[in-house]
This record gives structure tokens, C-alpha cells and sequence, in this order.
């Protein structure tokens, strides 16, 4: 049996949360004036008052109201009183705090930690706050911004920024964005740039209820589709919102793609011929006039046309749905490295959709054998019996991939170092057997 003072509050507050959970069934009448009270709770606006997980498990439950009680009847100035308790506020952790844990009891917490899975959108927000790369960002931070210029970013995921409620103005001009639900909440906004994505729906926008009369909201160069056009954009209009936008382009028109880059070897020396080869398509409803397909040469997995242009060809004439197979002979980059290659044709007359003229990419590594000789010798004439290991396997044998010569530049660094560190690698299967691509882009 509980004699204690604490044991005393434990039993009182068992008691009141008793009476609350109760009150909520509405199975006693009697208990309105408790009802009443947890209504007309003060929380002061502040989103804590909503998530009480003192023991940071996610969900509100008993080790929260352990807790709790604990601190029940502490005041400011107590030894034991803590605003985090103080669930409204006031200075006194009592009865009407304790409502509002009542309220939240057996809920999940959301995590205060924003998710932002936009490997672009992150540095633009880390920039924005000043964080450190990588480093959490959480719901209170995200709301002390008030602008965001994230344009020309390669953002297409716009995940996160629904906890951005305070911005006011916001650039996400020039991206791949094809979904803006989630900028519904984003009641603040008075300036928003969406200018040259790929958005074809407006309604998450004519859902926001804070675009209102004065706000500017431009939505130039997007494929919008019908509805937005004569029903969305028309009713931010009707509200005083100034709405910018490209018409969509008649239902016949073409629209040019490039796809399925590929090379024919993508382990080559420097200098080294190999083909790279391409399909340009018509997906749009209308005929496209002959166009210029030029190829290019970028540093990343991202092709456009300011990457380095290695060559053109031409493209005749497209039939709706219609297909032309392209390729061209090119050589090796005289420097080692991974190079991305790919292709854009260019923009016909009419074209309903002219940001997806460009191809994804096909990667080639360089290397040079040379390179590698010399760092067996090196190991040769330094470590006779290492030199002898190595040369006893088969894939060294038989020649090495670009990837492969990796595994010998790491054994063969370690053998001039230590051969502890040697026989050790030399004792792993990949490096026996021979080593992928796959695996090689694993090792540091």
C-alpha cells in the first residue's frame, strides 16, 4: 500500500483519468462539467499541448503518465516543475493540463523530426536554416521560415515542406515537381513560383484557403491539364489571387522524347572507340517535323543541354506514337573517370511539352591497364610473394574490367603498406573471385 505523498497524487490522478476517459464515452451524465472543462482548455496555440510523450517512445500511454503524476501540483519556482508538464502554460501543472494528457492518452506522437526524402530539396532547406548537412530538421524549425528560393534544384518531391506553415514566399521554379499537394496547408503563402515543372493538377491550390486577394501565384510553362485550366486557375482568380500561365497547347500537338541510351562497351580505355545509341519517340497525338538529335556528355547522372555536346544527327519526320532508332561512333575521354552519356533532341513547332526533350543517361568508365602494370610491379618488387598471390588469380589472369583494376589498386596499396593488411584482403571472396561493378562502387 502507497503511503507516500507521491503515492497519494498517483491515486488521485488515476482517479481524474478514470473520470475523463469516462466523460468520453458518455456514459454519465453527471460528468458534463468535466467534458466542459477539457473543451475549454487553453493550450495557447502551442502544438506540444497535442503530443504529451515525455518518455519519447512515440505514443502517449502509462510510462507517460507515470511521469506525469510524478510532477502533478508542481508550480513555477517548485524544485520538480518543468514547462514541459505544464501543458497549457500557465505555471501550475494541475488539472487542466492533466485533460489535456487525458485527451492524448493511447495516441501516437508524431515524430518532431520533418522528413525531407528530396536529396535536392534538403540542401535547399538546410541552406535556408543553416544546418549543417544531414543534420535533423525538425517541425518548430521548419515553421521559422518565411521564404525558400529553391529553383533550378532537379526537386521533384515535395515532401516536408507541408511543415513550413509560416512561409509567405516561396521559388521552386525550374524543377521536375508534378505533385504540389502538399503545399494545401501552406496557409501563409502570398508569393509562390512554380514556373517551368511538370504540374498538370491544380487542386491542392484552390484548397489552400490563405491564397487570397493580392497573392501572386505563377504556374508558367506546366502542362496543365483541362480542369486546372478552365476551373482551378479561374477560381484563384475569382478569390483576387494573380495567376500566371502558359495555355496548354491543342490535344494534336507533338510531343518528343528520348529513350533507352546505351553504349556498346562501358569499360573502355582512353581513346577507346565504342557507340552510343538512342531512340527518339513521338508520344504526343499530332505529326513532329524533323529535328536535330545531339548528343552530350555530362559528369552526372543528369543529361541536359548545357552538358558538353560530343555530336548531332538528324532525325526525320515522326508520325503520332512514331519511333526512329539513332546512334553515333565516339571515343574514350582521354582522362580515367566515369562519364555519363545521353542525348536531347531538339524542340519541334507546336510541341505541347518541351522539358522532356532530354534522355536519361548510359555511364562509361576509363581506365587505364597501364596504370595497373606499374602498381604490380611496384608490388613485384617489393613483395615478391604478395606479386605471386596475386598473379594467381584467375580474373587477373584473364584480363581485369575497369571495376577490377579497383580491387588491385586496394590490395595493391595495402601490400606497400603492411602485409598483415595484404593477406587479409587477399582473404576475402570478392577479391579472390573477381569483383562486379556493383561491388566495387561499395568499397571506399
Amino acid at each position: 500500500m502507497m503511503t507516500s505523498s507521491k503515492g497519494l497524487i498517483y491515486l488521485a490522478v488515476l482517479a481524474l483519468l478514470a473520470s475523463v476517459c469516462h466523460t468520453a464515452t458518455g456514459s454519465n451524465a453527471n460528468d458534463g462539467d468535466v467534458t466542459a472543462l477539457a473543451i475549454s482548455v487553453d493550450t495557447n496555440g502551442d502544438d506540444t499541448a497535442s503530443i504529451p510523450d515525455f518518455d519519447g517512445d512515440g505514443t502517449i500511454g502509462f510510462g507517460d503518465f507515470v511521469i506525469f503524476a510524478g510532477v502533478f501540483g508542481a508550480r513555477q519556482g517548485d524544485e520538480k516543475y518543468e514547462s514541459t508538464y505544464d501543458l497549457n502554460g500557465d505555471g501550475e501543472i494541475g488539472f487542466s493540463d492533466f485533460v489535456v494528457f487525458a485527451q492524448n492518452f493511447g495516441k501516437d506522437a508524431p515524430s518532431p523530426v520533418v522528413k525531407i526524402p528530396d536529396a535536392n530539396l534538403r540542401p535547399a532547406i538546410e541552406t535556408a536554416l543553416g544546418k549543417d548537412s544531414g543534420a535533423p530538421i525538425t517541425r518548430a524549425e521548419m515553421a521559422t521560415m518565411d521564404s525558400l528560393e529553391a529553383s533550378d534544384a532537379d526537386i521533384d518531391d515535395l515532401t516536408g515542406l507541408e511543415s513550413a506553415v509560416n512561409l509567405t514566399w516561396l521559388d521552386l521554379a525550374s524543377n521536375d515537381i508534378t505533385n504540389v499537394s502538399v503545399l494545401e496547408g501552406l496557409t501563409n503563402l502570398t508569393h509562390l513560383i512554380l514556373s517551368g515543372n511538370n504540374i498538370t493538377d491544380l487542386a491542392s491550390l484552390v484548397a489552400n484557403t490563405g491564397l487570397g486577394a493580392g497573392d501572386t501565384v505563377d504556374l508558367s510553362d506546366n502542362p496543365l491539364n483541362v480542369t486546372s485550366q478552365s476551373t482551378h486557375i479561374p477560381a484563384l482568380q475569382e478569390r483576387g489571387v494573380s495567376v500566371s500561365f502558359t495555355p496548354s497547347p491543342p490535344p494534336s500537338s507533338p510531343d518528343l522524347i528520348v529513350e533507352s541510351p546505351s553504349v556498346s562497351d562501358s569499360t573502355l580505355t582512353p581513346g577507346e572507340s565504342f557507340t552510343l545509341s538512342a531512340t527518339v519517340r513521338n508520344q504526343g497525338a499530332g505529326a513532329a517535323a524533323a529535328a536535330t538529335l545531339r548528343y552530350y556528355r555530362s559528369t552526372n547522372r543528369t543529361i541536359s543541354m548545357q552538358d558538353t555536346q560530343v555530336d548531332s544527327d538528324a532525325v526525320s519526320s515522326l508520325a503520332a506514337s512514331g519511333a526512329s532508332a539513332e546512334s553515333i561512333s565516339l571515343t574514350a575521354p582521354s582522362s580515367e573517370g566515369a562519364y555519363y552519356y545521353g542525348a536531347c533532341v531538339a524542340t519541334v513547332t507546336g510541341e505541347s511539352n518541351t522539358r522532356n526533350n532530354c534522355s536519361g543517361s548510359s555511364v562509361v568508365r576509363v581506365w587505364d591497364r597501364s596504370r595497373v602494370v606499374k602498381l604490380l610491379e611496384e608490388v613485384g618488387a617489393q613483395n615478391p610473394e604478395e606479386y605471386a598471390a596475386l598473379a594467381a588469380l584467375s580474373w587477373i589472369q584473364d584480363g581485369v574490367s575497369a571495376s577490377e583494376s579497383y580491387a588491385i589498386s586496394t590490395l595493391t596499396k595495402a601490400a606497400l603498406l603492411t602485409d598483415k593488411v595484404f593477406s587479409a584482403l587477399l582473404e576475402k571472396p570478392w577479391i579472390r573471385d573477381g569483383l562486379t561493378a556493383d561491388e566495387a562502387s561499395t568499397i571506399d
